[in-house]
Formats: structure tokens, C-alpha cells, sequence
């Protein structure tokens, strides 16, 4: 997969697809891969779309993993990064 704007927005589809299939091996891989993109929000740099956070999906991966300490931080992490965005919002719309 090309590194371009899309790649992550792509990732997320890649990551469930190999959670939704089972395939173990594979999502082992690529979630090492992915973990770089901890703490951010899948697709927001191709400023076209958005997908949550990426830990979500990172939780996901863990969980088919059998790694259930590094799904319940991930799932922690994505919490913090939607109440972040939730207030910057809410600061937003008071403006």
C-alpha cells in the first residue's frame, strides 16, 4: 500500500478487513506498523476523510492479538483523543 494522503484512512479498512477474516499473522504485522499512528485520527490527514481514532482500530487488532492490556490502553487513548477533540469543538462553537 502507497504511503500517499490516503494511507491511512486506507489502513483502516485494511486493519478491520484482517480482524473481520481472522487473519492473525497478517494483523500482527501491521499492527506494529500502525502503532506509529497512535494518538491520532485515522484519515484526518487526507483532509478529505475521518474515521475516529486510530486507536480504535489499533484496540481492534490487539484484541484479535489476544493482547487485552494493549487493546484496554488503546481503547483508554481513544477516549482522551475524542474528549480532546470533543472540547476544542465545544471552545469552537462558543466563539
Amino acid at each position: 500500500m502507497s504511503r500517499d494522503f490516503y494511507w491511512t484512512a486506507m489502513s483502516v479498512f485494511h486493519a478491520r478487513a484482517l480482524v473481520r477474516l481472522r487473519m492473525v499473522e497478517e494483523a500482527a504485522e501491521f499492527y506494529a506498523e500502525l502503532r506509529l499512528w497512535s494518538r491520532t485520527v485515522a484519515g484526518l490527514n487526507s483532509g478529505s476523510v475521518v474515521f475516529g481514532p486510530m486507536d480504535v482500530v489499533l484496540a481492534e487488532l490487539a484484541d484479535l492479538l489476544d493482547d487485552p492490556a494493549a487493546a484496554a490502553h488503546h481503547r483508554h487513548a481513544a477516549t482522551r483523543i475524542r474528549s480532546r477533540i470533543e472540547a476544542g469543538l465545544s471552545e469552537l462553537g462558543r466563539r
